[in-house]
């Protein structure tokens, strides 16, 4: 509160207001779609009341509890497959104490909800508990439509982890299993849906959904898409020019990455989903700093100790010795991170130029903008690689145990 009252930039997120202000129309008996640019379920705006009944940063505390929820959820993953120093280790940098993750949550921005949702999922399937899994994937992508790209991770957990010695034998096993969840998916999708449709009509579709598709969002926006955005904008306002906008087509790359990586890291769900969400921001055509908080709790399925290696005998040196050639140094993880989080302020100092002092650098911000996107890509295919060795070393080890 101190920030935003005596500074430029202000510190809560534009977001926030927005969405204790819907709040605020709901309590007086309208709608939250009577505040312009309220663009969520209604959900959202009922879960930030006590902000705009009590105390406005409450919603504030509410996001920033999502933290230590994913952060719990996080760790009850990592415990099946890390050893428990490294998991919490881990947690500890990437979710609890990341600057990025706590000044998202505490600026009002209500991303890591999605997130901890997403880390509810994980830590369900991991326990076994598929149609709970589903179910809560179901609920999230009412609230956001991204977590929609975990369903097919999802789907080829069930069948790689299937009984079965060939792959149609497992599918066969797997399929009332898959057909389960799909259905639990949809309701827990559709029912707060309908509700909302029934209390708002169609006014809700538009704007909670049907807007995301179309969106075209040229400020503060780091995917390369932002030009186009803005050259089309400025056409429509000036009725000249044909409109050059990638609508639909822009999903087709998204959606070939995102199949390819959830079939490459099947054996591992946790791993797809963490290179899924790099590179779905990565080809998106809006990308937001508040979306970093959708993978980065994510890293520390990458990152982990593997627990065969504590698991392996003293003198068997055959899992030190896997362990070493897969996994990356503490070096190569910082100097990886540092080359792609040092695009951010690149962009973010060039951005703030063009758009609150007003300088010709159109051109210079969609250079950065690219490498951005390049730095972000490599950053995905380098996590998948990592995942990849990872995969292929506890395959081997367990072969070995067979033999």
């Amino acid at each position: 509160m101190f920030h935003d009252s005596y500074f430029r930039v202000k510190y809560t997120d534009i977001d926030y207001g927005i969405v204790v202000d819907g709040a605020r129309e709901m309590l007086h008996g309208g709608t939250p779609f009577d505040r312009t640019t309220y663009r969520y379920t209604p959900l959202l705006a009922a879960l930030v009341m006590p902000a705009a009944l009590i105390a406005n940063p409450l919603g504030k505390i509410v996001f920033t509890l999502c933290d230590v929820g994913a952060a719990r959820y996080a760790y009850k993953v990592l415990h099946s497959f890390a050893t428990e120093r490294s998991a919490k280790q881990l947690i500890s940098i990437f979710v609890l104490f990341n600057p990025i993750v706590l000044n998202v949550s505490t600026r009002g921005n209500s991303d890591m909800l999605i997130t901890f949702m997403s880390m509810f999922v994980l830590s369900k399937f991991f326990e076994g508990k598929y149609f709970m899994a589903a179910s809560m994937l179901g609920f999230a992508i009412h609230f956001k439509i991204y977590p929609i790209i975990y369903a097919l991770p999802l789907v080829l957990g069930v069948w790689e982890h299937a009984r079965g010695t060939t792959a149609l034998s497992r599918a066969v096993h797997a399929l009332p299993t898959v057909l389960g969840c799909g259905i639990l998916c949809v309701v827990f999708f559709a029912v707060p849906t309908y509700l909302c449709y029934l209390l708002y009509g169609q006014q809700y579709l538009d704007e909670a959904f049907i807007y995301h598709v179309h969106r075209e969002d040229h400020r503060h926006n780091f995917s390369p898409y932002w030009l186009l955005m803005y050259l089309n904008m400025g056409r429509r306002v000036l009725g000249v020019g044909e409109d050059y906008s990638a609508g639909l087509f822009a999903f087709i790359p998204q959606c070939l990455v995102l199949f390819y990586v959830s079939w490459r890291l099947r054996r591992n769900i946790a791993h797809a989903c963490c290179v899924q969400t790099v590179m779905f921001i990565a080809y998106n055509k809006v990308c937001t700093v508040q979306y970093f908080v959708w993978f980065l709790p994510f890293l520390p399925f990458v990152f982990c100790e593997p627990k065969w290696k504590s698991r392996s005998s003293a003198g068997d040196v055959s899992a030190e010795v896997r362990l070493r050639s897969v996994q990356p140094s503490f070096g190569a993880i910082v100097a990886v991170m540092l080359a792609w989080s040092s695009t951010i302020p690149l962009w973010t100092c060039t951005a703030y130029a063009l758009e609150f002092q007003g300088e010709n650098h159109f051109g210079r911000l969609w250079l950065v903008s690219c490498v951005f996107f390049v730095a972000t890509v490599g950053l995905g295919a380098w996590l998948g690689r990592v995942c990849r060795r990872v995969q292929s070393a506890n395959a081997e080890l367990q072969r070995d145990k067979i033999e």
